[in-house]
């Protein structure tokens, strides 16, 4: 009773109840009572306030407001400017990583590069482990392939040595996501399930739904149907708020419906991320990859206006982000829609672009449909060699 009429005592309770919040599944009660603690400081004690900002912006991770995400972050760095080199860093790592979802790529990278060498050398386990994962993770969308394996993989050790189980779920998902983009796919699978056993174990209910979506995710490009569907229907029972969760098992169930060749289901599954990534600002094509999954859906379901509509959102966003893969599946989507005599030059394009990159199964869907392209247009000896190249891959 004495010490929670203490101010500073009872803002401190307040403050870990809402980290006890974040974990344990109310990531927005805990983003209202870190601001309402940052409002209240900020005029006697700018660091601490910049401090409460900062884990505010960490909730937007699974609430998936990527613009108020950056806005709080920033709100943090302000008050940190030229005071605390350390939480401006963290501030600064915050913006860059909203900065890369965002699509604004080049800006995200610099600021980005501030942090690399904590990452990779720093003491991490006392930083947000979804703040010092996300760096790696922004790395392989930023296709800095090298550096997200070597941050991750850093996290991940580093969090075992220190028996630090719930600070090890994020990033072992993140590593999953890695593995998963570079056609290790036994590795992802492991990955991603040790992280679904550990946010159940500990009761973390936030976790749980977001690795459970990461899980479905990769478990699309392995065709396990079962799978997939029982853990989309378990994100999508959840919480609404929990927004980054439910944009991964929506892309994660309509790369299963095209896999299959359900193409109306994986259109019709796809459609509401439209609306869900503009409003929350995740225009990155690279991050959950769908944007050319509803393109191909459309057109071969025969939707051919609709296609198009979603292939100039496509370009809209590669245009701002550049990149090789979104480049490569830009170009896949042309070639898918293009008229007969013009096919064969974005697909040679694309797979030009992907003879660059480390993953396997994004050039084997531009080789599998450049083939069938060929072989519609009765170059069947032609499309031998891209069929071939790409179900050696798929199988």
């Amino acid at each position: 009773e004495p010490l929670a009429r203490d101010p500073a005592v009872r803002d401190e309770i307040l403050r870990a109840r809402a980290n006890v919040d974040m974990r344990s599944g109310q990531p927005r009660a805990a983003c209202a009572q870190f601001i309402a603690l940052a409002e209240a400081a900020r005029g006697e004690d700018p660091l601490r306030a910049a401090l409460l900002y900062i884990e505010a912006a960490v909730t937007q991770m699974p609430l998936g407001d990527i613009r108020e995400l950056h806005a709080l972050a920033e709100r943090g760095r302000g008050l940190t400017a030229g005071r605390e080199p350390g939480l401006e860093l963290l501030a600064t790592l915050l913006i860059g990583e909203a900065q890369v979802l965002l699509g604004e790529t080049e800006s995200g990278r610099a600021l980005l590069a501030h942090g690399r060498e904590l990452v990779l050398e720093g003491d991490v386990l006392e930083l947000p482990p979804e703040l010092v994962g996300m760096v790696g993770h922004c790395a392989l969308w930023l296709e800095d392939f090298d550096d997200a394996q070597a941050i991750v993989r850093r996290i991940v050790a580093f969090y075992r040595q220190a028996s630090a189980v719930v600070p090890l779920i994020y990033p072992l998902s993140a590593l999953a996501m890695i593995d998963h983009r570079l056609g290790r796919w036994g590795n992802a699978a492991a990955g991603v399930n040790e992280s679904v056993t550990l946010a159940e174990q500990t009761a973390n209910d936030t976790l749980w739904m977001f690795c459970r979506a990461i899980r479905a995710f990769i478990g699309a490009t392995l065709g396990d149907d079962e799978q997939v569907r029982e853990d989309v229907a378990f994100v999508l029972a959840g919480p609404p708020d929990r927004q980054i969760s439910h944009y991964f098992a929506i892309a994660a169930l309509g790369q299963l419906e095209l896999s299959l060749g359900r193409h109306e289901e994986a259109a019709t599954a796809l459609a509401p991320l439209v609306e869900l990534t503009e409003r929350l600002g995740l225009r990155n094509p690279t991050h959950a990859m769908w944007e050319p999954d509803l393109v191909e859906a459309l057109a071969r379901g025969g939707a051919g206006d609709e296609a198009r509509a979603a292939l100039a959102l496509l370009e809209d966003r590669v245009a701002r982000t550049g990149g090789r893969w979104h480049r490569a599946a830009l170009l896949r989507c042309r070639g898918l829609l293009a008229e007969q005599d013009d096919f064969r030059a974005p697909f040679e394009e694309a797979l030009a672009l992907h003879a660059q990159l480390p993953m396997p199964f994004e050039h084997a869907r531009t080789q599998f449909a450049y083939g069938e392209r060929l072989r519609r247009s009765r170059a069947r000896a032609e499309a031998r060699e891209p069929l071939r190249a790409a179900l050696e891959t798929f199988e």
